[in-house]
């Protein structure tokens, strides 16, 4: 049986018809639902382009194909281009009746609205719609308008879905349920191959500490404006360090423009996206902080992957991060000066580091290959069985 998801993330195509990503959900990603699907179509935003990015990796591939939407940029375009989005929608789902649905929430993509009553349809739950759009500083009003459409549609789909899975164990149910009848199940959309996680780093007191983050610079999600406020304070109070964002997106320039304002620029470095997981954590190895002081998250494939070099690591108390971390490895967002004094204390004590990268290199072995894959083909089994039943 064949599936229909929608994913949020912006892709690129090529001439040759090929699709290609900058982000995690690459082919090695998809693939994973062929496990119990023949065919997988990935509904999301995609613009055609003359060559693949440098960095990027192919998206499609054997039996993953892609069903383009405009690639619009922003809240407003989102209105400008809803109509067509909507009617497109709905061409694509009458034309896939014999398919089971996912819905990778929260999602622009209002599936629900063009299904018929008792169609079969799951939900992945990835994140908190509510966080995404309430530190935003651009169009007030529209942002508290997408927070309240966005919040509501993920609790309505939620709430009327055959089967829900959720990337938290607790924190994303409690404000999302599925109705009583429903197929709920919580497993992570990050999975860490077990090879990976088998050598833990070396902790060890240097002259110059490295510290490093991961995230998208298309959105200011993952805070890359308050790593650079708390940095220029671990700066001024004589914390001898090096820092690199790993990352790429719109906001690029205008942030090196403020690590140069700031006298940064010799201290932070913007490295750009890199191809694929394996290079992130071969980098990762060569540093001693990860840092995550995002403003919203589901449950982070950057910090599991730090976690399962044993790198110690900081984070923010929202999404699923406080099923990661300890209560004194987090802070809250938009907290530049706590975040400095939490950077600075952490490489301070060498003893703290090395516990820390224990009890991470331990707790990210729960996201192995081997663990998460049975739950995922569970969710994907009842959907499917369902689908069948509802058929005869």
């Amino acid at each position: 049986m064949k599936l229909l998801i929608t994913h949020d993330a912006k892709y690129e195509v090529t001439p040759d018809g090929k699709v290609w990503t900058v982000n995690s959900a690459n082919y090695d990603f998809w693939k994973r639902y062929l496990s119990k699907f023949s065919e997988v179509y990935v509904l999301a935003r995609v613009s055609k382009v003359c060559k693949q990015k440098i960095n990027s990796t192919e998206a499609s591939g054997t039996k993953v194909s892609f069903v383009g939407f405009p690639s619009f940029k922003g809240p407003l375009n989102y209105l400008l281009y809803h109509f067509y989005f909507q009617k497109k929608l709905k061409e694509t789902i009458i034309l896939n009746r014999d398919a089971v649905f996912i819905i990778r929430s929260p999602s622009i993509f209002n599936v629900t609205k063009f299904l018929p009553d008792n169609e079969v349809f799951g939900v992945e739950v990835v994140g908190d719609p509510r966080e995404v759009f309430i530190q935003t500083k651009v169009y007030d009003l529209l942002s508290l308008f997408f927070r309240y459409l966005f919040t509501n549609r993920q609790k309505k789909i939620c709430m009327k879905a055959h089967a829900v899975s959720y990337v938290t164990k607790n924190q994303l149910q409690q404000f999302y349920p599925t109705n009583r009848n429903a197929f709920s199940i919580s497993y992570s959309s990050v999975e860490i191959p077990s090879q990976e996680i088998t050598v833990s780093k070396t902790i060890k007191k240097k002259k110059i500490q490295h510290i490093v983050a991961v995230g998208s610079l298309e959105r200011l999600y993952k805070s890359p404006d308050i790593f650079i406020k708390a940095l220029e304070i671990c700066h001024k109070e004589g914390l001898n360090f090096k820092a690199t964002w790993i990352g790429t997106g719109k906001y690029l320039k205008s942030l090196i423009e403020d690590t140069e304002r700031l006298g940064l620029k010799n201290k932070i470095e913007f490295i750009g996206a890199l191809p694929g997981n394996a290079e992130v954590i071969k980098y990762l190895y060569k540093t001693d902080l990860f840092v995550l002081p995002s403003r919203t998250e589901g449950l982070p494939r950057a910090l599991i992957e730090a976690m399962a070099i044993g790198m110690p690591c900081i984070g923010t108390n929202v999404g699923g991060i406080p099923e990661l971390l300890e209560v004194d490895e987090m802070i809250s967002p938009e907290n530049p000066l706590a975040l400095a004094n939490k950077i600075m204390s952490i490489l301070d004590d060498v003893m703290l580091q090395r516990e820390m990268s224990t009890r991470n290199f331990k707790k990210a072995k729960e996201f192995s290959s081997e663990k998460l894959s049975k739950k995922r083909n569970d969710f994907y089994s009842y959907l499917i069985d369902l689908k069948e039943k509802m058929k005869k």
